[in-house]
């Protein structure tokens, strides 16, 4: 996504340049091409965009939101091969321990941030 608008995407060719194209995967709030799995225009990987739960009020049903990649870079988590953000935004908002409900399995940490767990890069 990027500075793109809309369904758009940036996409960087083989002689450094870059521009906005459709997303080939569809609705760029549900699935998106990553570079890593783009080899061409025809040969490439749809990954499914992080969700998480949000409750908008004390007794409502929760909402289920697609991440915002538009600020971050974009990775693969190995972990469920969905795309997700890498930001320094996550990185400053961790806390190290194990909180009830909190727990995150191996190589992962509490994002107070996203309100779920991160994978530690």
């Amino acid at each position: 996504q990027g500075f793109c608008t809309e369904n758009l995407l940036v996409k960087f060719s083989e002689n450094n340049l870059f521009g906005c194209i459709n997303n080939p995967c569809g609705n760029s709030t549900e699935r998106i091409p990553h570079y890593s799995t783009w080899n061409s225009f025809s040969n490439f990987t749809c990954h499914n965009i992080k969700t998480f739960l949000t409750y908008p009020c004390k007794n409502c049903d929760p909402n289920i939101l697609p991440e915002n990649l538009t600020e971050c870079e974009v990775v693969v988590d190995p972990g469920d091969n969905e795309a997700t953000c890498d930001s320094d935004m996550e990185l400053n908002s961790i806390v190290n321990n194990c909180l009830g409900k909190n727990c995150c399995r191996r190589g992962k940490v509490w994002s107070t941030f996203r309100n779920r767990c991160v994978r530690i890069f």
